[in-house]
């Protein structure tokens, strides 16, 4: 579902099934990320440790970072994450939190 919004609002979208999948498109990736959206509690790896290793690769790219629970105050959303979404969310939020992110 989140492909398809992401799709629909004009970005080229790369899915990863999970944490490990994740860093190794980023880190093969030889163009830019302008946005990693990942799930801070994924199958096999916590999102938080995905994101540095992402950014590592790509510094400029902005991390919105997703879960089903209520997060308010983890390290990784004070310094690395450029908006947080709470699941489930619809089209608007999507669409808003990337707008934030990417200005």
């Amino acid at each position: 579902m989140m492909q398809s919004m992401l799709t629909r609002m004009g970005f080229q979208v790369i899915v990863a099934e999970n944490g490990s999948r994740g860093i190794e498109l980023a880190q093969g990736w030889d163009g830019d990320i302008h946005l990693a959206i990942m799930d801070l509690f994924l199958p096999d790896i916590r999102g938080d440790k995905v994101c540095p290793v992402v950014l590592e690769k790509h510094p400029a790219a902005r991390v919105i970072m997703m879960s089903g629970y209520a997060l308010e105050n983890t390290d990784v959303l004070q310094t690395q994450v450029h908006g947080f979404l709470q699941k489930p969310c619809n089209y608007d939020e999507l669409a808003q939190a990337v707008e934030n992110a990417l200005d």
